[in-house]
């Protein structure tokens, strides 16, 4: 690159200088094209031919004014760049590709460094000059008019630690029940644990990860049936917890929650799931409020009245954990009357779908029975189920009575 310009050796203008380099940074510079000459030209002066060396670019110490007289620009300052432990008279641009090899001491804060296996040099580094013990490292390039048009560098990554690192890991769940059955409009939170490892590239574990905070980005997910996704970031745990709330549960049903953990390196667990039924928590009866029948004409003998339309009857089993069948029954209770209290001489009976007529006055008659946890319904048509049964006593007027629905988690 070209040498900065200046009108005096002023400390402060080296400084400005250094400003526009990457703060708090070391750098390991190979340059193949030696700027020795006078002007712009003399950055690397005194050397003549390709070369490394190690500087902290931030650094003003790193430069030097030099001043040139007798030529066309007499006294202008201008800098070289002070190269720290130089390796000189090289070749990197005779069209092989050169082998460096770097290699990080932390205990003596010392960079190795090995050219085509054969050149070692090592460099002390001052970490104070690099702000903090994290770092990022990285490639960067400069050119400028005096290099040959026919001069072409690349760069290949052969072997990267700490990229394999972030690249050979995995996460593994202990997963959560796979079936789940809950009450409605209640919450669930159950907490598992995950496991964060190294593998050895084939995803054989070789080392757990206890160490892991906010930059590996450890994230929880979890999409309840067909709505967006939800996370929860995970620092320092190994703790992960599901979370469905009362209004995730308020819908009876079948439903399903999916649900893996992740990192900020594109590692997933395997997505699980868990098929939820969410129930009622309790037996529930659905009746009419009002059985109606026909008007009739009494013709002095017995008659059995039908309804004036069907009827259905159903029972939902939502209880949690039952052990129980339940068991559904139906009694009228007292007398059929009229609004002034006159007594209807005829009575309530079931008809069974095979015919059998029961008298509901003295007893109840069982309607069902089943299972734990199973439902039921009946559609009575207008000749089953409930009807009015009359002797041939029965005087006319509208009269109406009560039946007892009875509903219990017993056999």
């Amino acid at each position: 690159m070209d040498s900065a310009e200046f009108t005096s050796t002023a400390s402060s203008q080296l400084s400005a200088l250094a400003k526009t380099a990457i703060q708090n940074s070391w750098a390991l510079e190979f340059d193949t094209l030696a700027e020795s000459g006078v002007d712009r030209n003399g950055m690397d002066s005194p050397m003549t031919s390709e070369h490394i060396g190690n500087e902290y670019p931030a650094e003003s110490t790193m430069m030097k004014p030099y001043q040139i007289v007798g030529y066309l620009n007499a006294g202008t300052y201008y800098v070289k760049m002070i190269h720290n432990q130089p390796i000189t008279g090289l070749s990197l641009t005779n069209g092989n590709w050169h082998t460096v090899q770097l290699s990080w001491l932390a205990s003596t804060k010392t960079m190795t460094m090995t050219l085509d296996g054969t050149t070692t040099q090592n460099y002390a580094i001052d970490t104070t000059k690099l702000g903090g013990t994290s770092v990022y490292w990285g490639f960067t390039s400069a050119t400028n008019k005096n290099m040959p048009s026919n001069q072409s560098n690349q760069l290949r990554l052969l072997d990267v630690p700490g990229a394999a690192d972030l690249l050979n890991r995995k996460l593994t769940m202990t997963s959560l029940p796979s079936q789940l059955t809950i009450a409605q409009n209640t919450s669930w939170s159950p907490t598992s644990k995950f496991s964060y490892d190294r593998t050895d590239g084939n995803g054989t574990v070789t080392t757990n990860i206890t160490n892991f905070d906010a930059t590996d980005g450890l994230t929880y997910h979890q999409i309840w049936d067909d709505e967006s996704e939800t996370t929860t970031t995970l620092i320092n745990t190994t703790d992960y917890s599901a979370n469905l709330t009362a209004a995730n549960l308020s819908k009876l049903g079948n439903h399903k929650l999916t649900y893996w953990v992740s990192d900020a390196y594109g590692h997933e667990s395997s997505r699980e799931t868990v098929n939820v039924t969410v129930l009622s928590g309790k037996l529930t009866l659905k009746v009419a409020d009002t059985i109606d029948f026909l008007t009739t004409v009494l013709t002095g003998k017995t008659q059995q009245i039908l309804r004036t339309g069907d009827l259905s009857v159903s029972v939902d089993d939502g209880r949690i954990n039952a052990d129980q069948n339940w068991h559904l029954t139906v009694q009228q209770e007292g007398d059929l009357v009229t609004s002034d209290g006159q007594k209807l001489a005829g009575y309530l009976t079931y008809v069974a779908s095979d015919g059998t007529v029961f008298d509901l006055r003295n007893s109840a008659a069982s309607i069902a029975t089943e299972a734990a946890n199973q439902n039921w319904s009946e559609n009575w048509a207008s000749n089953q189920g409930i009807l009015l049964q009359l002797s041939s006593s029965s005087t006319p007027g509208n009269y109406s009575g009560q039946l007892e629905w009875t509903l219990s988690d017993a056999p």
